[in-house]
């Protein structure tokens, strides 16, 4: 497992904190923020004790549109647990039960030493013109309610984040991180929330309010494997805040239970 710690004695530039959270996701294991609390335990999700050969041969896949023109890819080439805090703010000087994340512009951020903002992602090969795509789901908890193991913190069943049902946008992803939900970056599009590490309030709020993301159908496919399918439309802005409509969208993710040394579906050691 690959750990990026954030340094908390030397300023870095955006690029490079953009460049050390994409390699921690490549490497298997990226950064990320949450700020609300849910206990563990799947409950309602439908068990298949015999699996479906026909079901088990459907993979990974996501399809959109931009200006009637097709995004698709089914091929993943990383997936990734991040932990990190949750509600960051910037301080002038530390401050008892929250901790110092690291450092950027020669400023420092912190969080509550009581909550991790836990994440689940994976990364697309998509078409040149496109570029890859990086989806991430994210959810605050507090510490009390994860498991320890190795040198990570873990969900006690990480198909609770991906319920069936609507999922808000994480618009503040990789900032302050006060948001659960979904998040997207499109390499040669744009992302679904504000600059990454901008830890700008006044970024616009509004970013995502006509766009739905919504998981309609999660399947127990058998006992190492947990699979949803979701439709969604969204807005995608580019460095320069111009605007792209993604709609049309459908996504599908298998969900295997054992990623390193942890039980996913339980928040255990192997």
């Amino acid at each position: 497992m690959h750990i990026i710690q954030v340094s908390k004695s030397v300023a870095l530039s955006k690029s490079n904190f953009r460049n050390m959270f994409r390699l921690a996701l490549i490497t298997g294991v990226f950064i990320v923020c949450f700020t609300s609390c849910k206990k563990g335990g799947i409950s309602g999700v439908e068990v298949e004790p015999v699996p479906n050969t026909k079901q088990i041969s459907l993979s990974d896949s996501i399809y959109f549109e931009v200006d009637g023109k097709v995004y698709t890819a089914n091929s993943v080439f990383s997936m990734g647990i991040g932990n990190s805090g949750a509600n960051m703010r910037f301080l002038d000087a530390p401050v008892a039960g929250r901790k110092n994340w690291g450092t950027l512009g020669g400023k420092s951020y912190y969080a509550s030493v009581d909550s991790i903002y836990l994440s689940y992602g994976k990364s697309f090969s998509g078409p040149n013109d496109y570029g890859n795509l990086h989806i991430s789901f994210g959810k605050g908890f507090q510490v009390k309610d994860l498991n320890y193991i190795g040198a990570m913190w873990y969900a006690k069943d990480i198909r609770n984040m991906l319920d069936k049902g609507k999922q808000e946008f994480a618009i503040d992803y990789q900032s302050t991180n006060s948001i659960d939900g979904v998040s997207f970056v499109v390499d040669r599009l744009g992302r679904t929330g504000r600059p990454e590490f901008s830890f700008d309030d006044s970024s616009d709020s509004s970013l995502q309010d006509d766009a739905h993301f919504e998981i309609t159908e999660k399947e127990q496919v058998d006992k190492d494997r947990y699979r949803i399918s979701a439709r969604f439309e969204m807005n995608l802005y580019d460095d320069k805040g111009k605007k792209y409509r993604a709609t049309k969208g459908f996504l599908r993710l298998n969900v295997f239970r054992f990623f390193w040394q942890t039980d996913l579906f339980s928040g255990s050691a192997r």
